[in-house]
């Protein structure tokens, strides 16, 4: 597998007003391979969450650099940074992140619609994929009249829907029910099998088991990695 995303020497800062600084990352180099599923795991507040959001272009980071099909500055404007995640990511959240009020098919669009993409389009790739995910009878349904499963199988569906190669999922299976938990994972471990890179962080064993290798960040910096044989 050829090198997808390298980071070196990343670090992250947080400045708050008038408090201590805080490093949430040390030097942290990481190299994922087009296609691998990693799983990142880690204590609350160990610095995980922050490396998923350099790596989704949520944060910049503060020093080092970082490669996504080419060198990535850390002084991406607003712009640059939103059309990055719009084009090459798709997100799934512990929360699902969807618009309550709206039905699953607005949800579902809204990545086509900052995409520009034209309407029959975008009603020709939700009604495949929503086949595919078994969301069909749902697309029309308010997203606060679903279980949380139909949830995140609608958020994954939005994840998606740009046909992204890099998944990011925080917490994917946290506010799920244990069946629907292994529901959810078998999805995700499909999206891997068609040739997504995908990286999760998790505090559940079972989720890590899927990925190909997994990472363990302790006070900002990762300390071992389990690859599977």
């Amino acid at each position: 597998m050829t090198t997808y995303i390298e980071l070196k020497g990343i670090r992250k800062t947080y400045h708050p007003a008038r408090k201590v600084s805080v490093e949430a990352l040390r030097s942290v180099d990481l190299e994922i391979k087009k296609g691998e599923m990693i799983a990142i795991t880690g204590v609350s507040g160990s610095g995980k969450s922050t490396l998923l959001h350099i790596l989704g272009f949520l944060e910049h980071y503060s020093e080092g650099s970082m490669f996504f099909e080419t060198a990535i500055s850390h002084k991406l404007s607003a712009t640059e940074m939103a059309k990055m995640r719009n084009q090459k990511i798709g997100f799934i959240m512990q929360d699902f992140a969807l618009i309550p009020y709206r039905s699953a098919y607005e949800n579902i669009e809204l990545p086509l619609i900052f995409a520009k993409v034209p309407r029959k389009d975008r009603r020709n790739r939700i009604r495949v994929l929503s086949e595919k995910l078994g969301i069909k009878d749902l697309l029309r349904r308010k997203v606060n009249q679903m279980s949380g499963g139909q949830k995140q199988r609608v958020a994954i569906a939005r994840a998606l829907i740009n046909d992204p190669e890099l998944i990011l999922a925080d917490e994917p299976t946290g506010a799920l029910d244990r069946k629907t938990k292994h529901d959810v994972m078998a999805l995700i471990k499909s999206i891997h099998e068609e040739g997504k890179t995908i990286v999760i962080v998790t505090h559940d064993p079972e989720v890590a088991e899927l990925a190909d290798r997994q990472l363990h960040i302790d006070d900002g910096t990762i300390e071992y990695g389990v690859c599977k044989l």
